[in-house]
């Protein structure tokens, strides 16, 4: 098990935020407890205590392996998404590696002390909620001669996403023209705000463009349809045309009002053919003239495999000292390009990307 900690911005020489629980009572803590009411108590000997959307956890998960740790970053992450403020302690004297998941205005401070300790980090995205605070983390990345930070964009390591990826490199369809990506919400919490679409929903799409098409994005532009009645004030939905450097269209749906469930969508346009994201469904079912399959209830459902694939992954290479997977430049790229989404849907025009050249250890 990775030891995890850090020192940011809380003087008690440990503590990110996030949020472990341990082996065999966390589900309970987290379904039962934290999600529906908000209390103090004390479960199996662990202290915790829970005060207006705020959690400690003091050591609660001194032997855990490594499959109980990535069920330990599914909670952490809904956790944020929750809008909960989670302070994690450890009595470790040893920090091995760093994970962050407190909210985003947190995130650069702490990925900073991580790289200044040369200590793996894992950083839930966004990397920063600022361009400039983004560069900082790339010098400072850059200065210190290797990759230490993975990013959080779990759709790379989901199997049907992988598999796509495979079929585009596999030249089937050619080379790709539009990229097509729906992202459909049945609701969506009451802090979420009216540019949360392009800035927390969308960037997952925006990440998963670059995956499968190796590009870049250069400019984009935001055009809102007709509302939907139950959004409230937010835009939605949204439709975000980023054309890439390459010339490829990417088309992005966002409808997080849209009721019926948790619906990711995807397709590839090419020149010889089409590519698109399978079904979640284990089995379609056909009765009285139709047929049916299960579309996932939430998230945590649909990527609940690539989350625990993801932390597998970033565990094994943080052993090593090491980073995998998304980085601190892809971090920088959805962080620009989201800002820039933002700047086209308040002026209804399209918006030239601006990035900086790409530093040597990303190459």
């Amino acid at each position: 098990m990775v030891g995890l900690g850090a020192t940011c911005g809380v003087k008690v020489g440990l503590g990110i935020a996030a949020l472990r629980l341990a082996g065999g009572w966390y589900e309970d803590l987290w379904q039962r407890r934290l999600v529906r009411r908000r209390t103090t108590s004390t479960c199996h000997g662990a202290r915790r205590a829970f005060w207006h959307a705020v959690l400690i956890l003091d050591e609660p998960t001194a032997a855990l392996g490594v499959k109980q740790a990535s069920h330990v970053l599914r909670i952490v992450l809904e956790a944020r998404k929750r809008g909960l403020s989670v302070i994690f302690i450890t009595h470790q004297v040893t920090v091995e590696a760093v994970i962050v998941t407190s909210w985003g205005t947190t995130h650069a401070r702490c990925v900073l002390a991580a790289i200044k300790a040369g200590k793996p980090c894992f950083c839930e995205k966004p990397l920063a909620e600022t361009e400039e605070d983004c560069l900082a983390i790339l010098e400072a990345e850059s200065a210190f001669g290797r990759r230490l930070v993975q990013l959080g964009f779990m759709r790379r390591f989901d199997a049907r996403y992988r598999a796509m990826k495979g079929t585009l490199l596999g030249g089937v369809t050619g080379a790709p023209l539009i990229f097509q990506s729906g992202h459909r919400n049945p609701s969506v919490p009451g802090y979420y705000t009216a540019n949360n679409a392009l800035t927390d929903t969308a960037v997952h799409d925006i990440d998963i463009a670059r995956y499968l098409l190796d590009d870049e994005p250069a400019a984009i532009s935001v055009m809102p349809p007709r509302k939907n009645n139950r959004g409230g004030g937010l835009a939605d939905p949204l439709l975000t045309l980023i054309v890439m450097r390459s010339g490829t269209l990417v088309s992005i749906e966002t409808s997080v009002n849209i009721a019926y469930i948790y619906d990711i969508r995807s397709e590839i346009v090419g020149e010889t053919g089409v590519v698109t994201l399978a079904e979640c469904n284990d089995v379609v079912a056909k009765s009285n003239g139709g047929f049916s399959g299960r579309v996932p209830f939430d998230w945590r459902e649909r990527f609940v495999a690539a989350f625990d694939e993801e932390f597998r992954q970033w565990i094994a290479v943080a052993r090593e000292d090491g980073a995998t997977g998304p980085s601190a430049w892809d971090g920088y790229v959805a962080t620009v390009t989201r800002a820039t989404g933002v700047k086209a849907m308040a002026n209804g025009a399209r918006e030239a990307i601006n990035l900086c050249l790409r530093p040597a250890i990303y190459q």
